[in-house]
């Protein structure tokens, strides 16, 4: 049976050190630890959970880091895991069975979705899928100083049922850090040049609201790269409508859109933008068909960077909202209900019913009960 490495950096996680490890060492053979130069208690909980701690002066760049964790690895393959990740117990099970059934001298790597937001109910609301594990005698290596990746050849597996839960503590985002470090990086001409160093030079722009900042680098993205991988070139037109959406651009917001759709008619997030354009116009008969074409998306399963909601209770709750504008409060019930079970307010939800149903309550004649 393979071998497995886990490979990891650190610095001051204390907070969620012990968690991540007691989930590797039921399916890793090898937990391979870099600090980069804690404070706290993170190298000694590490230690005395089975780690093999290594350290590595930090110089900004987070590939050079995983790398040297990389290096350290002895096993057959190895895994990477942030220390606020969790893996949950069915998840645990099932990378047993992985390495047990599973790996072969054929494939070369595994893609498992990284599920990363979660909502005040504890819903996932955006899954990215990663390069999680690969063969270490491929020689595989991470490139990038920040939001670094490893480019992955040969043949590959996405193993249904089986993902990681980024699972974030409070004051841990770090986008100021990233693109302090992008920021850096992009003074050079190979960073500067690098189709994915723009592109996620862009995302971070347009998490941070510089968004005129965001569409050019965009732009920029497209030009270097004209045919870039699908899901990529989707969430560039995607990700330049919401920033000229939030500029109050809404022509450009629209035909962004609208290229995002002409890329990948199969995902759900730019029928609803779209759709939310013409909602927010009071254009309900332009904006039903749109949030009806969302409703019959699946959640990709081989694509990157997606937003869960959108492929369920969120186009069924406006959708419901367009109908009852038109007055046919009986298709708004029906559509409203069937939101419920993925919704994740649904005394929210069921309080809209009950408006709906006061409504036809008085097309009847018969009083609001709560008048």
């Amino acid at each position: 049976m393979p071998t497995l490495s886990l490979s990891m950096i650190v610095k001051n996680e204390e907070a969620t050190i012990e968690r991540v490890l007691a989930c590797a060492k039921t399916f890793c053979d090898e937990m391979i630890v870099v600090d980069t130069g804690s404070t706290d208690r993170t190298v000694e909980l590490a230690e005395q959970m089975g780690a093999k701690v290594f350290h590595f002066e930090w110089i900004d760049d987070f590939s050079a880091a995983r790398n040297y964790s990389l290096a350290q690895c002895t096993m057959d393959w190895v895994i990477w895991l942030d220390a606020d990740d969790v893996v949950t117990p069915e998840c645990q099970q099932r990378f047993k069975e992985l390495k047990e059934n599973v790996l072969n001298d054929s494939i070369n790597a595994v893609w498992i979705p990284y599920h990363y937001w979660y909502d005040a109910h504890g819903n996932c609301t955006f899954i990215n899928r990663r390069e999680r594990m690969f063969r270490r005698s491929v020689g595989f290596r991470w490139f990038h100083p920040v939001h670094e990746v490893v480019y992955i050849a040969g043949e590959t597996l996405s193993p249904p049922d089986l993902w990681i839960e980024h699972r974030y503590l409070p004051g841990k985002l770090s986008s100021e850090r990233n693109m302090r470090i992008l920021e850096k990086a992009m003074q050079q001409d190979e960073h500067r040049n690098n189709e994915r160093m723009v592109y996620i030079t862009a995302k971070e722009m347009r998490h941070q609201c510089r968004h005129e900042q965001a569409v050019e680098l965009f732009k920029r993205f497209l030009e270097l790269n004209p045919c870039p991988i699908r899901w990529q070139k989707y969430d560039a037109y995607l990700s330049m409508g919401f920033s000229c959406k939030a500029l109050s651009r809404r022509d450009e917001a629209k035909q962004h859109f609208k290229e995002a759709l002409q890329t990948d008619s199969r995902r759900a997030e730019a029928f609803n933008e779209l759709a939310f354009l013409h909602y927010e116009s009071s254009e309900w008969d332009f904006a039903i068909p749109l949030f009806e074409a969302a409703t019959r998306c699946k959640v990709p399963t081989t694509e990157d960077l997606v937003l869960v909601e959108h492929y369920n209770w969120l186009p069924r709750e406006y959708l419901s909202r367009c109908y009852s504008e038109l007055g046919n409060y009986t298709k708004a019930i029906e559509i409203a209900l069937s939101a419920i079970p993925e919704h994740p307010d649904k005394s929210n939800i069921i309080s809209l019913i009950g408006w709906y149903l006061g409504q036809i309550a008085m097309q009847y004649g018969v009083p609001n009960p709560k008048s």
